[in-house]
């Protein structure tokens, strides 16, 4: 007889659920935070025993331990390293596991932010940024060589909401023996889950979806637990961890992350169909489209569309003038809250990136990113409709 085939539990009922770190007759239903920098160790130690699992938090925190194996359970692997911000998680990871002298490739549509980190920090320090487009597979066949040692990449990408194959680029990363790492912040685990395609790491900035509500910075790397411990010494020593009360609220952000990001799949949906009727709007940015140019690999490699959308205004009409007029969205950086945030990416999220590279990738003075919150969506297509009129 075969054996039954293991059953798996929902995403929110994993998200909410399976807390190891208090058990018994008094077991808070809230996790509890370990708000603590160093932990007592029962006995002397000689030098023989095995270290104790918790004893100082810049190397752990059962409260953190909490959040990386959720996050981890949620995006189908094993083990996670949970850092003070998005930033650090990819920063920490990418030296992890590169020395002087390697070479990584990634495309030429990352967010700024990352693509600031690539050259004015690590090819600084001997690591050979190659930028190629992602969607064209065989740009990055040309530029792997000896010295190659990963692919780097986001899906979709900030801001341009470009896709690449995720299962394509895997199979160029082992046929090559390449480490691969996904930036998968703008779907979340609810909307994409790279590992099932074989992705060796996954990263997010929690400060985004995870946490949801724009109140705490962080970031995670998640992955199989071999390949964790293979980063987790150099992710200690470079210091960049995550506080307990941080984690303790991305823990709470899990639980309703569901519930969340089908409301902000569903507002995104509807307003980018809306915007994409208007006459003062050139085109919209949306893997939910049919009109986008990677619609059929979203529908495989994506379970949602997300939250985020970019559009171009037509020529002539000032994003500036655009932003001005909405009344319920923020004019701000960053995404996944329940607010609706609106930024003019050539300004704002790309300001750090030459006038050259942002005219070739397409991030123009008329180009808008918006992050759909929760709110009503008859609102928030009013006020846009209100504000196309007024420009």
């Amino acid at each position: 007889m075969s054996e039954e085939k293991k059953f798996i539990r929902g995403f929110a009922t994993r998200a909410i659920h399976g807390s190891d770190i208090a058990k018994g007759a008094h077991a808070p239903v809230s996790t509890p935070i370990f708000q603590t920098s160093t932990f007592g160790v029962k006995n002397l130690l000689t030098g023989s025993e095995t270290r104790p699992k918790f004893f100082y938090t810049r190397m752990g925190n059962p409260t953190t331990s909490e959040l990386e194996l959720k996050v981890a359970k949620l995006e189908n692997t094993e083990a996670g390293f949970a850092y003070a911000s998005g930033l650090g998680a990819i920063a920490s990871t990418i030296l992890a596991l590169t020395i002087v002298g390697d070479e990584l490739i990634t495309d030429n549509e990352i967010y700024g932010g990352t693509w600031n980190l690539l050259i004015h920090y690590l090819a600084k320090h001997g690591l050979k940024i190659n930028f190629v487009n992602m969607a064209d597979e065989s740009q990055i066949e040309d530029r792997i060589n000896a010295n190659t040692r990963l692919l780097y990449m986001e899906t979709p990408m900030n801001p341009t909401l470009k896709l690449v194959n995720i299962k394509n680029i895997v199979k160029i990363a082992r046929e090559h023996n390449l480490h691969s790492i996904i930036d998968n912040t703008f779907c979340s685990p609810y909307n994409q889950t790279p590992i099932d395609f074989g992705i060796d790491y996954v990263v997010h900035s929690c400060t985004k979806y995870i946490g949801g509500h724009s109140d705490a910075l962080g970031g995670i790397t998640v992955a199989e637990s071999s390949k964790i411990t293979q980063i987790r010494s150099e992710s200690v020593d470079l210091g960049s961890t995550i506080s307990p009360f941080n984690s303790w609220l991305f823990l709470r952000g899990l639980k309703t992350l569901e519930i969340r990001m089908k409301r902000h799949n569903e507002n995104a949906l509807e307003l980018a169909n809306f915007l994409e009727t208007q006459d003062k709007i050139e085109s919209v940015l949306y893997p939910g489209l049919p009109s986008h140019p990677q619609h059929d690999i979203a529908k495989n490699q994506m379970h949602g569309y997300g939250g985020i959308l970019s559009f171009y205004l037509k020529k002539g009409i000032s994003a500036s003038n655009f932003m001005k007029h909405l009344k319920i969205p923020i004019y701000a950086v960053s995404l996944g809250s329940t607010e609706t945030l609106i930024e003019d990416p050539y300004t704002l999220t790309h300001f750090s990136v030459s006038r050259k590279v942002k005219k070739a990738i397409g991030i123009t003075k008329n180009l808008i990113r918006v992050s759909v919150g929760l709110e009503n969506i008859e609102d928030l297509i009013k006020d846009f409709q209100n504000s196309l009129r007024l420009v």
